[in-house]
């Protein structure tokens, strides 16, 4: 499993595929003995009460990253460099093509927060995936696995 070690936290990567370069950050991990009480608790946060309660085993074993675990430490340190972050006076130098994405029933991170990041980055393009929550990729799958590949279908061709 290829990982690098980046301000002494270290962390696991892949490369597929071919074409222009694209980097997907997902910002959520942690090993599975850390998670045993929490996680029921965040995947109500995540998706869908129904989606939960008719995934549930499956859930459980997809969020928990039981192959690549991450360090306790490292969610820690992630934490608080969350809460210390705010590009917010940075956004309207953004000079990239950017797709911002929520699902209309997110309670974790409410949609009006990706309506404030699309407003302010140029150009950006908001995708509101409907009946999913924070969760959206997984729960809708077939409908926002076609709006990603449809933005960077354009911003390859210019």
């Amino acid at each position: 499993m290829p990982k690098v070690k980046v301000n002494g936290i270290e962390v696991y990567y892949e490369t597929r595929g071919e074409g222009s370069p694209l980097t997907l950050i997902n910002g959520w991990g942690d090993s599975m003995n850390s998670w045993s009480s929490r996680i029921v608790k965040m995947l109500y946060l995540l998706h869908p009460r129904d989606y939960v309660n008719a995934n549930l085993e499956a859930l459980i074993l997809d969020e928990t990253y039981v192959d690549h675990p991450t360090p306790d430490y490292a969610l820690h340190r992630q934490s608080q460099a969350i809460a210390g972050f705010d590009s917010h006076d940075q956004l309207p130098h953004l000079r990239m093509p950017v797709l911002v994405m929520t699902g209309e029933d997110d309670v974790l991170v409410p949609p009006g927060n990706s309506e404030t990041l699309a407003e302010r980055i140029p150009g950006a393009e908001l995708v509101k995936i409907p009946g999913s929550g924070h969760g959206f990729l997984k729960q809708r799958t077939d409908e926002a696995v076609p709006k990603i590949l449809g933005f960077l279908k354009r911003v390859d061709e210019g």
